[in-house]
C-alpha cells in the first residue's frame, strides 16, 4: 500500500497544540506574542510540504460528508465561542487551553475519520 499525503500524525498534533495557544493566549498576552507563535506556522507548513513531496496525492472526495461537516461547524463554533471567555489569569490561560485542546482534537480527529470513512466508502 501506498504512502498517502495525508498529513502525519505528528505534523497535526504540533498544529493542533500551536492554534490551541494562538487562540487561549488572545487578548491576554501582547499581539507581538501572537504574531510571533503564528509566525511558527510557516515552518510548520515547510515540513509539511517536505513530508509531503514525492508522495501520491489523495484521491479528492466529490463531496464532504455530512459527519464531516458537523465536525467542521463545531471546530468554528468552539473557537468562536471561545473568544467570550476572556482569561484574566495565567491559572485561567491553562484551563482554556486545555477544554480548548480536548475539543479541537475532537473535531480535528473526527473530521480526519470521517475523510477516510467517505473516502473508503466511495471506493466501493
Amino acid at each position: 500500500m501506498p504512502s498517502s499525503r495525508e498529513a502525519p500524525r505528528g505534523f497535526m498534533l504540533v498544529l493542533l497544540v500551536l492554534l490551541t495557544t494562538i487562540i487561549a493566549l488572545l487578548n491576554f498576552v501582547s499581539w507581538s506574542v501572537i504574531l510571533g507563535l503564528s509566525a511558527l506556522l510557516v515552518p510548520l507548513g515547510l515540513w509539511y510540504y517536505l513530508a509531503s513531496r514525492g508522495k501520491p496525492a489523495p484521491r479528492p472526495a466529490p463531496s464532504h460528508s455530512g459527519p464531516y461537516m458537523a465536525y467542521v461547524i463545531l471546530l468554528l463554533l468552539a473557537m468562536q465561542s471561545s473568544r467570550f471567555w476572556e482569561v484574566a489569569s495565567w491559572g485561567e490561560a491553562g484551563v482554556k487551553w486545555l477544554v480548548l485542546f480536548v475539543v479541537l482534537g475532537i473535531c480535528m480527529n473526527g473530521m480526519a475519520s470521517a475523510t477516510r470513512k467517505n473516502r473508503a466508502q466511495q471506493s466501493v
